[in-house]
């Protein structure tokens, strides 16, 4: 872990507590190294509202030029937010009018629990629908100037972007196949009913306290497999649980935990909230976590995490971990990941009528149409595949991908030393 990470970690810190930064903390920091740090870790906007703090008592004075710029350059970001933010909400809106029911998952719902909301500034919307109203919302996304991407039959959500909105994923169940099949069973329904937070921008709702939980959590820890987590996805588990913790069932959180050999690495995202990021251990139930092995966490939130880095599969430990698992359970894993690269190619090849109705609205007004969108999809898969080479999400779950070996080896020790592996 830097030192210019530690001081990003301080600052963010007091921001997500709404505490005033300490005068002999900040004052030999190097502002530019944090900033750096913070941007890569997506939490920029969080930390320069402690350094705008901090800087009122006195302190950075010989950053004042820089400051005065990065509070413009806020305003323009935050500004830029609510124009985005307005379009997703309109469609949202939009899906709410034809009764279908939409639950936000992450995003807004997590920005509430902060106590300055808009500085937790996302790249996309993840909404939850039921799956029979999917066609029906991709048709009122469609007219609402968003492009759909092809949904592949193991996938989970279907992806729609928008030239002034971003991305909004639409979501017909939490998780995809692997992960309901592996990891939850049973535990993976939606099992409590909604609950309603307010914005400035209206009423929405999200899951329900455990259900919220165990997904927050799964996300974290799905990206700790992958490219890695970071301090902000850290701090929405941490945050949601303390919010939550007398309302959450405990005991289906611990069978979680279990079934995905990650009670040892909870124990120490606790152990980094305590030690490093300001909270109460009365938040959490009691934590079992070493030192060196908190250090080495630090590190990899440090070395992996962050927004900026999410192409970097060097230190990529999702397969190894996933082939333990499945042994562990008795399973053939070797035929589990051959079984769902077959449904890859064979959606990918002929998607279901549903997905091109979806995605190509034309198809509706003629059986005639479908061989047109057959060529139009190919066209577009292959400028995705080998023109702009961004494979699909789906693609990369079931293959493996080129690592880097030290990095690998690295994290691969790490997850052993927290009993993941």
């Amino acid at each position: 872990m830097t030192q210019a990470f530690s001081d990003m970690v301080y600052l963010f810190s007091c921001a997500i507590h709404a505490r005033e930064p300490k005068k002999e903390k900040v004052e030999n920091m190097d502002l530019l190294m944090v900033r750096r740090e913070a941007i890569l870790q997506g939490v920029w906007p969080f930390v320069f509202t402690a350094i705008k703090q901090a800087a009122q008592e006195g302190a950075f004075a010989a950053y004042s030029d820089e400051i005065q710029t990065w509070n413009m350059e806020l305003l323009f970001m935050l500004m830029s937010k609510t124009q985005k933010d307005s379009y997703l909400v309109a469609s949202i809106k939009h899906m709410e009018r034809a009764k279908i029911p939409c639950c936000i998952l992450k995003g807004a719902s997590l920005a509430a629990l902060y106590p300055n909301p808009d500085c937790r500034i996302s790249g996309d919307m993840d909404v939850l629908i039921p799956p029979e109203r999917e066609g029906e919302a991709c048709r009122i996304l469609k007219k609402d100037g968003f492009d759909l991407l092809t949904r592949g039959a193991t996938s989970h959500h279907v992806v729609a972007k928008h030239p002034s909105a971003g991305t909004l994923e639409l979501h017909v169940k939490l998780y995809d196949d692997i992960y309901a099949d592996q990891w939850f069973g049973e535990e993976c329904a939606v099992t409590e009913p909604y609950r309603t937070f307010e914005t400035e921008q209206g009423k929405f709702s999200a899951l329900g306290a455990s259900d919220g939980a165990v997904f927050v959590l799964f996300h974290f820890i799905k990206h700790f497999l992958y490219t890695g987590a970071g301090i902000r996805l850290l701090s929405d588990v941490l945050l949601y649980f303390c919010a939550f913790r007398d309302q959450m069932d405990w005991k289906r959180l611990e069978r979680v935990l279990t079934s995905m050999k990650c009670d040892r690495l909870f124990a120490h995202m606790i152990g980094v909230g305590v030690h490093y990021l300001g909270f109460d251990a009365e938040c959490f139930p009691p934590a079992d976590y070493d030192l060196a092995v908190l250090e080495r966490l630090m590190d990899d939130l440090c070395e992996r995490g962050g927004f900026m880095r999410e192409t970097d599969h060097s230190g990529d430990i999702f397969l190894p971990y996933f082939k333990q698992l499945m042994q562990e359970q008795g399973k053939d894993s070797e035929k589990y990941f051959a079984d769902r690269r077959k449904a890859s190619w064979k959606s990918l090849l002929f998607p279901r009528r549903k997905t091109m109705e979806n995605n190509y609205p034309y198809v509706m007004k003629s059986p005639l149409l479908i061989p047109v969108a057959w060529v139009h999809r190919a066209c577009r898969f292959i400028w995705r595949k080998y023109i702009v080479r961004k494979p699909s999400e789906e693609w990369e779950l079931y293959h493996e991908r080129p690592v880097e070996q030290g990095a690998h080896q690295k994290r691969l020790r790490l997850a052993k030393d927290l009993d993941m592996i």
